[in-house]
């Protein structure tokens, strides 16, 4: 999904979104965005990205290992991101212990359609 220069400003100029660059051996690998407090007591997972050579390796596990202790550390209890239904990472997530919480189809313009599932898991405190 593409974001707008002005989306991006605020994300960076809302101190409740944090992005993270991931790195393997000191090469830049992919990222992470996420908002603490997106809703009350829950953090989403807006982006989680690696290039293609970077998969595979145990690096996503790890980013999600970081979330949960970054999440845990601010007391919020569950973390929710959207996955469209036909990405691949959607069978990555339930390995991670996220579960389909609801399903989302929604048209968000120009002939897009969001055809998503919404996932959660829970965050002991």
């Amino acid at each position: 999904m593409m974001y707008s220069d002005e989306e991006l400003n605020q994300h960076f100029e809302n101190p409740n979104y944090h992005y993270y660059l991931m790195l393997n051996g000191g090469v830049e690998v992919g990222f992470m965005g996420f908002e603490i407090g997106y809703e009350p007591q829950t953090t989403k997972l807006h982006q989680l990205y690696l290039l293609a050579e970077a998969k595979g390796k145990g690096l996503g596990k790890e980013a999600i290992g970081f979330l949960k202790r970054e999440v845990k550390s601010h007391k919020d209890k569950s973390i929710v991101l959207n996955v469209n239904r036909k990405n691949p990472s959607f069978n990555f997530y339930k390995s991670q212990g996220f579960e389909v919480d609801k399903e989302v189809v929604l048209e968000v313009g120009e002939s897009f359609v969001m055809d998503d599932y919404i996932m959660k898991i829970a965050i002991e405190i």
